[in-house]
């Protein structure tokens, strides 16, 4: 079964992320976005956490459009951060505030590891999970979901 959506979010969930970053509204009145969670909770939930030969097919060279469920580090409640994976070492980002960077990425097991300078700077590795219509990237090794991913095929945005 293919990860890969024709269209980088949901259009009810952009529209929401939009608006709450137009407006400031509070989370609770979008309705919307998915609620940050724990891992523990979505497998129990009958998650399935998507293994790192999927995690591979899945991105490179694909776009991944991950909303952010909470406020974190330096990222808010809404933001849209855009990356594409470009190959199997590099990953071209731009954040909600339109600023772009070249980070280096990698799958390690069956997480994906990321370079990060702006969410939890360093090097960090996230558990990808699949339940009830949504993607949950899920912090490791604390199991901490609180971005959601949504993948399109190839480089729409021009990254």
């Amino acid at each position: 079964m293919s990860r890969v959506s024709s269209t980088p979010w949901p259009s009810a969930v952009l529209a929401a992320a939009i608006l709450f970053a137009a407006s400031g509204l509070a989370v609770p009145a979008l309705g919307q976005i998915p609620k940050p969670t724990m891992e523990s909770e979505i497998k129990s939930a009958g998650a399935r956490r998507i293994a790192g030969a999927e995690l591979r097919r899945m991105l490179v060279g694909n776009t991944g459009y991950h909303l952010v469920l909470r406020n974190e580090s330096t990222t808010k409640t809404g933001d849209v951060v855009v990356g594409w994976f470009r190959d199997e070492r590099t990953r071209i980002v731009r954040r909600a505030n339109g600023a772009k960077m070249e980070l280096v990425w990698w799958i390690e097991a069956d997480n994906m590891c990321l370079e990060q300078r702006f969410l939890n700077a360093g090097h960090q590795c996230y558990a990808l999970w699949e339940g009830g219509g949504v993607i949950y990237q899920c912090h490791q090794p604390a199991g901490d979901c609180f971005v959601a991913l949504r993948v399109a095929p190839g480089n729409p945005d021009g990254l």
